[in-house]
């Protein structure tokens, strides 16, 4: 998504929409919102950054990707979930 935003086809605050608040609606869940009383569910990622995309490292246990081998722009660097930080890339176990 953030090749797209680098060609300018998509504003990063759009791809951000799409991947937090469409998908909430889509499921009907009340979620993909940084609201009071919401929970507090975030992805922080470094734009900058680059991600290498290796089936062999992937920490889901699904390693099937289409963009095996391919070096992507961006990285997640921490994911909170419920207000609880569950993914560190700094402190991967």
């Amino acid at each position: 998504m953030l090749h797209l935003v680098n060609r300018k086809e998509l504003k990063l605050e759009k791809v951000i929409t799409l991947l937090t608040e469409q998908p909430a609606k889509i499921l009907g869940i009340d979620k993909g919102t940084l609201s009071t009383g919401k929970d507090a569910d975030i992805c922080i990622f470094d734009e900058n950054a680059t991600t290498s995309v290796n089936k062999s490292n992937m920490l889901s246990t699904g390693k099937n990707s289409p963009f095996n081998g391919w070096e992507l722009q961006g990285a997640v660097t921490h994911t909170i979930f419920n207000g609880n930080v569950v993914f560190d890339k700094d402190n991967i176990k």
